[in-house]
């Protein structure tokens, strides 16, 4: 099992995760300092970007994976894009990918897809109810090797 930790907002936060195991760290934002410190402690760090200016942030400072957020409202027009802009960058498309709308993620060109409550509700972990966290999961990833078969 690989260990990451998002939401990543500041230092503090990041060299805690770091400290307790995380093993990469995920922002919905590009921060210099935590480019520095994921570099530092050679950490991989994704940081979230929302337009072509917040690419080029992330291209110039050496990330290879970066997260489209909010994904909802970005489109998947987006990603067709800007791929041809940035050809070296892989993507993660997050916030509101499910698994109605994922396959189109994956198809426009996303390398990854970041699923939360889509994937494990509130409700499931309240009750702990691990049964169901690991039916979804496995439904979804079942969804993504049929996508990546057919594609």
């Amino acid at each position: 099992m690989i260990l990451g930790l998002g939401t990543i907002l500041d230092t503090k936060t990041a060299s805690k995760a770091i400290e307790n195991g995380a093993e990469f760290l995920v922002s919905p934002g590009y921060s210099k300092e935590l480019d520095r410190l994921s570099e530092l402690e050679n950490t991989m760090w994704i940081p979230g970007c929302m337009t072509a200016s917040d690419l080029m942030h992330a291209h110039g400072s050496g990330a290879r994976l970066v997260k489209l957020f909010p994904a909802n409202i970005i489109g998947t027009g987006f990603i067709s894009s800007v791929k041809e802009l940035f050809p070296d960058l892989l993507y993660m498309a997050t916030g509101g990918v499910d698994a109605g709308n994922m396959e189109a993620w994956l198809r426009a060109g996303s390398a990854a897809v970041g699923m939360g409550s889509s994937l494990i509700s509130t409700a499931a972990v309240a009750n702990k109810d691990y049964e169901s966290i690991k039916i979804n999961c496995s439904s979804i990833l079942k969804q993504i090797a049929a996508i990546r078969t057919s594609a």
